[in-house]
């Protein structure tokens, strides 16, 4: 039996328009499947070299909106951290942390238990 399944909507050229598409898809799988009870993990890929730094953090902030709407999905994977392979990281092979990394820190869960 599957114990995990794990979705990546990632956009195509046609930008949120078709990361909102994927997700549409994911709810429609989960209700058809009955899959609401087993957990669920949302994979995001960085995407700045097709789509450059403001679509990475759109894209980013609507998966991460969307899933903390979903109960069934129990986390969000955001890749790649770095260029160092290929050029769709949170962090420029230079060094320079994209725009979206602020907004993901904020997104995290603080140390003290705090939002």
């Amino acid at each position: 039996p599957v114990q995990l399944v794990g979705f990546t909507p990632l956009p195509s050229f046609a930008g949120l328009a078709s990361v909102d598409a994927r997700l549409r898809v994911a709810d429609r799988w989960v209700a058809a499947h009955g899959a609401g009870a087993r957990a669920h993990w949302m994979f995001m890929a960085g995407l700045p070299r097709a789509h450059g730094d403001a679509s990475q953090s759109a894209a980013i902030r609507h998966v991460l909106a969307w899933s903390s709407r979903r109960a069934y999905v129990r986390g969000v994977v955001i890749g790649e951290l770095r260029d160092d392979v290929t050029t769709l990281g949170l962090i420029s092979a230079n060094g320079r942390e994209r725009a979206v990394v602020e907004m993901v820190r904020r997104t995290m869960p603080r140390d003290d238990g705090r939002r």
